[in-house]
């Protein structure tokens, strides 16, 4: 069971990686399946993926639950008994559809729960706030369903691993593999001095990704609207402000990275935080505000700075942009790390990595 496969942020990232191990340990044999909520009947449309299917999945539930059942019942038709369930995506909660049909393996960035958290629904309007909530009490119990009956979850960060064994699923059972990064494509450039400026990657429209929380250091900081903050995202452009560059969806990430003296991650929640991983291993230093995911790997790594406060968060941007010295140290330790614990190259190369 995939999600969003056809994508472009890290759910698909990962989904992608999944794919690649698969085909190179696990030829042949395997079936994909999705539900659509794209196509008429939404998710009671459970459907085979391909590459060259125009659909986009996208599993968000909301009141969905209805759907989900039907769905469910669609599986019973596929003849999937004692197969070996694999469920990739942001969330487990697409593989209640499939769950209980064999051995099964999860592998996921976030839960429900952590994922619409009060910080992060405020940002939302109130038929939204009101459908996930009113939804939750089911879904999370769908989900913690999947994930007690997993015979392996495979978190993609050390939070998630912890909001899981809270769930009550066995710490025997779960691990952290995190999405690993393509450090060849994802690389330090050879001018290192060619930076300016601040970058934002990630659907700022969507209030769990912070982006209003870069406006106030913008309004605050002198050097910051100087050296101006590029911002990757798909969506209609933001109000144009002092020294805000909206460069709408690139294919080039990698010299987005590295162009910018920093990335800038104002998060209020990540499963993982891959668009952090990518600047690294393009030795950009991350400025963070707390957010699940990345916050460990931020602070273990030593390549990059996680706050608590918007105060603190301003106040790491300007110390960065003012020290050059402490933002290349920085660069270079967050890209031994990625090189180290999030190499693409080498988790493919781990050939029990989705094994059950």
């Amino acid at each position: 069971m995939l999600q969003d496969p056809r994508g472009k942020g890290g759910t698909a990232t990962a989904v992608g990686f999944y794919r690649e191990w698969m085909d190179l340990h696990l030829p042949g044999g395997r079936r994909e399946l999705f539900l659509d909520e794209q196509e008429r009947g939404g998710l009671r449309r459970l459907r085979r993926w391909s590459a060259d299917d125009p659909a986009i999945p996208r599993v968000l539930p909301t009141l969905q639950i209805p759907p989900y059942v039907a769905a469910r019942r669609a599986v019973g038709r596929q003849d999937l008994d004692h197969s070996e369930i694999h469920v990739v995506g942001a969330s487990a909660m697409h593989g209640w559809v499939v769950t209980g049909s064999g051995p099964t393996l999860v592998w996921l960035a976030t839960t429900l729960a952590d994922e619409r958290t009060p910080a992060v629904l405020k940002g939302r309007s109130w038929s939204r706030q009101l459908a996930y909530v009113g939804s939750q009490p089911v879904l999370g119990r769908f989900e913690r369903r999947v994930l007690m009956d997993a015979d392996r979850v495979l978190a993609m960060s050390s939070h998630t691993a912890d909001v899981v064994v809270t769930l009550g699923v066995p710490a025997a059972r779960v691990e952290v593999v995190v999405v690993p990064v393509d450090t060849e494509a994802f690389d330090v450039p050879a001018d290192d001095g060619g930076r300016r400026g601040a970058v934002f990657v990630g659907r700022a429209h969507d209030p769990r990704k912070g982006f209003d929380r870069v406006l106030p250091v913008l309004g605050s900081s002198i050097r910051l609207r100087e050296r101006g903050v590029s911002v990757v995202s798909s969506g209609i452009p933001i109000d144009p402000t002092e020294g805000l560059r909206w460069l709408g969806q690139v294919d080039d990430l990698t010299t987005a990275y590295q162009s910018a003296e920093l990335l800038l991650m104002p998060s209020r929640q990540e499963g993982l935080g891959i668009v952090a991983l990518e600047a690294m291993a393009c030795g950009t230093p991350v400025v963070a505000r707390q957010c699940g995911g990345i916050d460990r790997i931020l602070e273990e790594s030593g390549g990059g700075i996680v706050t608590a406060t918007s105060e603190a968060f301003a106040k790491a941007v300007e110390d960065l942009l003012t020290d050059s010295d402490r933002a290349r140290s920085m660069g270079e330790s967050g890209r031994r790390w990625v090189e180290r614990n999030a190499s693409k190259s080498s988790l493919m190369r781990d050939s029990q990595l989705f094994r059950l």
